[in-house]
Parts: C-alpha cells; structure tokens; sequence
C-alpha cells in the first residue's frame, strides 16, 4: 500500500493534484486547505489508498494528524472519503476535536454533504476516540472543560449573540489564560468579541 510520497506539484485541479514522483504521476485527492496550503516545490504528503470495487483513489495529508482523522472519520458509519475530505477542507483536525468534544453540531453542518442527522451520528461515534488524535503540546484540549458561574453565563451570551459553542468557548479559553481569573460574566463576554473579532 501507498502510504507516503514526496515529489512536485505537475498540475493542480479542483479537489486534487498530479504528484510528480521520478518518472511517475501520482493524481491525490486533498483537502481544499491542503490544496491552497502547498507550494511550487517539492512537497510531502502522507497517502491513503482507497480500495473500492469499481476502481481506487489515493488520498494525501501534509501531517499524521491530518491523516489519522480522515482514518478516524472512515470508521463511522455512512461516512465515505469525499465526506472525511470535506471535514478536513472546512476545519482543521484541531478544530474537529474541540467541535466533536462540545457536541456542536451547527459546526459540523458547515460541511458539505454533512446534515444534522450524519452531524449527531459523527459526535455519537467519535466523541469519546477523538483522543486517539493525540493533539500536541500547546494546541487545544479534546476533552470539554465544565465551565460553572460567570463563564459558563458569558458562554451563553455568546451563543446568543450567534456564536457557535465552538467558537464561543475557544475565545473564552483565550481569555481566561491571558487573565488567570474570572471577573464578570459581562467582562468576559466583552473580552471574548474582541478575542472572536481579531479572527473574523
């Protein structure tokens, strides 16, 4: 099985590369964000051959991570690789996490092909093997903090205001490691738009 290939870009097109490596071209379906991210010269992709009976397809990945939640995706039912590959095209593996930790399934409906239904199947099957992605040192936790008191009020507020729990919580997680304490619901709650507005 194909699991690795390093070589250069020879074309690009909408969902998918022609990747150069010695004399052959290898056609790697990749994410959108893969897709925007490589640049003109030699690139590194960790591969995925999908085996189907009416012919095959080789998936890549610029890091394990990447690779190892499309792996984790494939396992739930119903969810096929354009399905795992529109995931990654719309957040990051970090960002998966975090929305299938919090049970978000508004984030989860951003993604093509994803409805409410397939959004609740995907929180069911992988809440509790989201930690199988081993996210590194300094990125965000896949285990949902209990927010009690101010912050679990200025969670609300934020909902309110049309944030998603996703997001909402990441800007109250910024907020509360650069102030070490709580304060005010409505402090934290202003905080947490300036966090959420330098990202919009």
């Amino acid at each position: 099985m194909i699991g690795f290939l390093r070589g250069r870009v020879l074309l690009r097109g909408d969902d998918h590369i022609l990747l150069l490596v010695g004399d052959i071209g290898f056609r790697v379906y990749v994410s959108s964000a893969t897709l925007a991210a490589l640049g003109e010269g030699q690139v590194e992709l960790y591969t995925y051959l999908h085996v189907r009976e009416d012919g095959m397809a080789l998936y890549g990945f610029p890091s394990r991570q990447e690779f190892s939640t499309f792996e984790l995706l494939l396992t739930v039912s119903g969810v096929g690789p354009k399905v795992a590959l529109g995931v990654l095209s719309t957040m990051s593996p970090e960002e998966f996490c975090r929305v299938v930790a919090y049970e978000d399934v508004k984030s989860l409906t951003r993604v093509p092909g994803v409805g409410p239904k397939m959004a609740k199947r995907l929180i069911f099957e992988l809440k509790d093997r989201v930690g199988e992605l081993r996210v590194a040192p300094g990125q965000v936790s896949t285990t949902a903090p209990e927010f009690r008191g101010p912050v679990e009020e200025a969670l609300e507020a934020l909902e309110a205001l049309g944030y998603s729990k996703t997001e909402a919580t990441g800007a109250l997680e910024r907020v509360l490691d650069a102030r070490g304490e709580v304060g005010e619901p409505g402090d934290l709650v202003r905080a947490a738009l300036k966090v959420l507005g330098a990202h919009s």
